[in-house]
């Protein structure tokens, strides 16, 4: 079997309403039943394909990356690198100069965007007072 023969399994979400009346009714893999479903409520379907191990390497054309970043937002470069199974996570990490930084790994397009997605956090971290009772430590 080649790779164009495979197709994709479906799954197919049930939505009704827009924005913020958005509100998803259901979830299945059968079209038949999907179908059914929403011409009963008068619902839409939304079609995807669903994801397999080889997706979560490069969801939607993302790569890991992590990056180094002090209070005022200034950035060390940083890297990519590929793992199987990952979600955001980020620390406080204290430098040989006592500098505190956080270290934010996450998915991004490129660096540029890894450095946007830390300097959120960074400001929800400055925001909560969070950094200040770190420093003071």
């Amino acid at each position: 079997m080649t790779e164009e023969t495979i197709k994709p399994d479906k799954i197919y979400i049930i939505t009704d309403g827009e924005y913020s009346d958005y509100s998803i009714l259901g979830a299945t893999t059968d079209k038949e039943v999907a179908d059914k479903f929403a011409e009963k409520w008068d619902a839409r379907i939304e079609e995807f394909d669903t994801l397999r191990m080889d997706d979560f390497i490069y969801i939607q054309d993302k790569k890991i990356y992590k990056i180094l970043m002090d209070r005022h937002g200034n950035s060390e470069s940083g890297y990519s690198y590929r793992k199987e199974d990952f979600k955001t996570e980020w620390y406080f990490w204290r430098g040989k100069n006592g500098l505190l930084k956080i270290s934010v790994i996450c998915w991004a397009h490129d660096n540029e965007h890894a450095v946007k997605i830390s300097n959120e956090i960074r400001t929800q971290l400055i925001a909560s007072g969070e950094w200040d009772r770190r420093e003071l430590e």
